[in-house]
This record gives C-alpha cells, sequence and structure tokens, in this order.
C-alpha cells in the first residue's frame, strides 16, 4: 500500500521505521536541468548527513520530491535539511531555503520507546 505524499513545511514528522515516504516541495525557482539533492543533518551528531537524490516533478514551476528510505528513518532523531540544486548551465549551485532550514523530526512508533 503507498505511503501519502507529505508536503513539506518548515516542521515535518515522520514515524521511525517507515519506509517510502514521499516529502514535496515547491522551490521558488525554475529546476529545469538542475540536479536536485536533499541534505538532511542529525542535529544532535553532526557528522551524521544523509545527501539524498531528489526527483524533479515539474521543472518550470520548481516542484520536487524526495523518497526517504528505511536507511534514513531508522533513528528517531531530529534533522536540519534543506535542497541543494546545482545548474550545469549558467553553472552554479543554490541551497533553499537559505536563511534557516526545514526540520524533519523522526518520532517513535506507538510500543517504542521514546529517543
Amino acid at each position: 500500500m503507498p505511503m501519502p505524499n507529505i508536503r513539506l513545511t518548515d516542521t515535518v514528522k515522520i514515524k521511525r521505521n517507515d519506509s517510502g515516504r514521499v516529502l514535496l516541495d515547491i522551490l521558488p525557482l525554475d529546476v529545469t536541468g538542475a540536479v536536485i539533492v536533499f541534505v538532511m543533518r542529525n542535529v544532535a551528531d553532526s557528522g551524521n548527513v544523509f545527501r539524498i537524490e531528489g526527483e524533479i516533478v515539474d521543472a518550470p514551476s520548481g516542484q520536487v520530491k524526495v523518497i526517504l528510505g528505511e536507511d534514513v528513518l531508522v533513528l528517531g532523531a531530529t534533522y536540519q535539511a534543506e535542497w541543494e540544486i546545482t545548474f550545469t548551465v549558467p553553472p552554479g549551485v543554490i541551497t533553499i531555503p537559505q536563511d534557516s532550514y526545514h526540520t524533519v523530526e523522526v518520532v517513535p512508533d506507538l510500543g517504542e520507546e521514546s529517543a
């Protein structure tokens, strides 16, 4: 059974050990021809960073998505997150949001102890 998509807002909560969770976002620029990467860093352990390839849903409108797998959702933790958009023409990288981070909180299932 497919999991419902989650619209990426400032803070998103996802249950631990879920898999295939899709985060959707609309970036404030045309991403035609860009490479999209979703970067998540564990707030409690800055060395724990995930770089997940994103997918363009509708390039001119900036619509993108990323699928979070079990490897990301196995730890109950809070992550800071951002999008890295790499363009080849003209070459350059833009990070969104530019003045803050999204927050992705992975919370325990019922029956699990709090992290």
